[in-house]
C-alpha cells in the first residue's frame, strides 16, 4: 500500500491506452459493416459470428469522447473564451473531414441524384452537414450522406453542452451534470411522463433536437466524464493484483459479449455498460501503472476518426467500380480484405492531409477570430 504511484498524465500528452481503444473501435465498426460480404455457408458465417456486435464501436467511441473531454480540459479555468476556444477545436476537428468524406461518399456511391436533385435531399444533406437531427428511428435519427455521420450529432451537441458547462469557471462540473438531467430526464418526463433507458425509444418531442439530448446513449458521454474525472483526480487504488484482475475480467467479458449475440444493441441496454466497465478498468490500471501498446495500434488511434468516416466510401464505392461480369470479386474474403486495406490507405491520407492539413486550418482561422 506504500507503494508509488504514477500521476495521471497531462492533459497535453497523449494516453496509450485511448488511442488503442479508439482504433479498436473504429476497426470494429469497419468489420461491422464487412460482416455482409462473408456470410451465409459458404463462409461458415464467420461475418456475423466474429463482427455482428461490432457496432458497439460506437457506444465506445462515446465514452471515450467523454473521458477525453475531462482530460483535455481538466486545468482550463472556463469562462466564455475558453468555452468558446474549446468548442471552436472541436468543431474543427469534426467538421471538415466530415464534409469532404461525405461528398466523396455521395459521388463514389453515384447518389448524388438522391441528395442534390430534389429539395427534400438538399435540406436532408444540408441539416447533416450543421449535425442537426431527423424526427424519426432513434438512436439514428435520419439517415446522413455516409451513413455514420448520424453519431456525429450526438457528439457536436455534446461539445456544445461542455462549452456551455465551461461558461460556469470551477463549477462547470455542477452544470453539466445539471445540463445532463434536464436533458435526459426532467425534460423528457415532463414531456411524455416516462424515462426510458432504450436507445430506441422515441419520445416524439419538438423540436426533434430534444430527442436527441433526451436518448439513452448520451449517458454514455457522462460516464466517460466520469471516468476522466476519476482518472484526473486524488483518487487512488494502489493495489496492482487488483487492477490487473479487473482490467483482465473487463476485456475478457467485452470480448465474450461481442462474439456473442447478446446485448446486440446501442445504448444502456445493450453495450453501453460493458464498454463503460471496459474504460473504467483499463483507466485505473493506467493510473497505477501507465499502458503501453505497440506503436500500430497508436497508428490506428491516430487515423481511428479517418477511418471511422471512410470506410464505407471504400467498401460501397469499389463494389459499384467491380465489372458485374465478375461476381466473385463482389464478396469474400479478398473483397473483405481489400477493402479494409483500402479503407486504412483512404484513412492514413486524410489523416495526414484534412485533420493535419485542412482540419487545423479552420481550427486556427476560428481561434483567430475567437482571440
Amino acid at each position: 500500500m506504500g507503494q508509488v504511484v504514477a500521476a495521471p498524465a497531462s492533459s497535453n500528452e497523449r494516453i496509450e491506452f485511448i488511442q488503442a481503444l479508439r482504433g479498436i473501435a473504429a476497426l470494429a465498426v469497419v468489420m461491422f459493416h464487412v460482416r455482409i460480404w462473408i456470410a451465409g455457408p459458404a463462409f461458415l458465417d464467420i461475418g456475423p459470428r466474429l463482427f455482428e456486435n461490432g457496432a458497439a464501436g460506437v457506444d465506445l467511441f462515446f465514452v471515450i469522447s467523454g473521458f477525453i473531454m475531462v482530460h483535455t480540459t481538466w486545468e482550463a479555468r472556463g469562462g466564455i473564451r475558453n468555452a468558446a476556444r474549446f468548442f471552436a477545436k472541436r468543431f474543427a476537428r469534426i467538421w471538415p473531414v466530415y464534409v469532404v468524406a461525405a461528398l466523396a461518399f455521395v459521388l463514389a456511391t453515384g447518389e448524388a441524384h438522391k441528395w442534390f436533385a430534389t429539395s427534400d435531399g438538399l435540406a436532408t444533406y444540408g441539416k447533416s452537414l450543421v449535425f442537426y437531427p431527423g424526427k424519426h428511428g432513434p438512436p439514428f435519427f435520419g439517415w446522413t450522406p455516409n451513413g455514420v455521420g448520424w453519431t456525429l450529432n450526438y457528439e457536436i451537441w455534446f461539445y456544445v453542452l461542455f462549452a456551455v458547462a465551461m461558461l460556469a469557471g470551477r463549477r462547470r462540473w455542477y452544470l453539466l451534470c445539471g445540463l445532463f438531467v434536464a436533458f435526459l430526464i426532467v425534460i423528457p418526463y415532463a414531456y411524455t411522463g416516462t424515462v426510458s433507458a432504450n436507445a430506441y425509444f422515441s419520445y416524439d418531442m419538438v423540436p426533434s433536437l430534444l430527442n436527441l439530448l433526451g436518448n439513452s446513449m448520451v449517458w454514455e458521454f457522462l460516464a466517460g466524464c466520469a471516468i476522466g474525472a476519476i482518472y484526473k483526480s486524488g483518487f487512488r487504488i494502489q493495489s496492482r493484483e487488483f487492477l490487473g484482475t479487473f482490467a483482465v475480467l473487463a476485456v475478457t467479458a467485452t470480448i465474450w459479449q461481442q462474439l456473442s449475440m447478446e446485448w446486440n444493441r446501442q445504448g444502456l441496454t445493450g453495450w453501453g455498460p460493458m464498454m463503460m466497465i471496459l474504460v473504467l478498468a483499463l483507466a485505473l490500471y493506467d493510473k497505477r501503472s501507465p499502458i503501453r501498446v505497440h506503436p500500430w495500434l497508436l497508428w490506428l488511434g491516430d487515423i481511428s476518426f479517418s477511418l471511422y468516416l471512410w470506410h464505407r466510401v471504400a467498401q460501397l464505392g469499389i463494389l459499384r467500380l467491380l465489372p458485374e461480369a465478375h461476381p466473385s470479386l463482389h464478396g469474400g474474403f479478398g473483397f473483405v480484405i481489400g477493402t479494409t486495406v483500402v479503407a486504412l490507405v483512404l484513412a492514413h491520407f486524410s489523416y495526414r492531409y484534412l485533420e493535419l492539413g485542412l482540419s487545423k486550418h479552420v481550427r486556427r482561422w476560428l481561434l483567430r477570430r475567437i482571440g
